[in-house]
């Protein structure tokens, strides 16, 4: 059977880092799961937590509204 799987690409956003969006864009593609959304990722050569455009996006539209995110590391993760 066929199951369609939806990624999303996370991106790191420390300037100095070999890794970083703004050096070359590395393929830091992961499912689209809730566990995913949930955790903190990681850059692997610099320890960054990286970050999605979905999340950046986000993030603007909340500032915009005066609503904050709620911290990933204030998730319950006991599931």
């Amino acid at each position: 059977m066929y199951t369609d799987t939806t990624f999303y690409y996370l991106y790191c956003i420390n300037i100095q880092c070999r890794e970083s969006v703004t050096t070359h864009i590395p393929d830091f593609i992961l499912p689209l799961t809730e566990t995913n959304l949930l955790i903190n990722h990681k850059c692997e050569a610099c320890g960054q937590t990286l970050i999605s455009a979905m999340e950046v996006e986000l993030e603007q539209i909340l500032t915009d509204s005066l609503i904050g995110l709620p911290n990933k590391s204030d998730c319950d993760k006991s599931y």
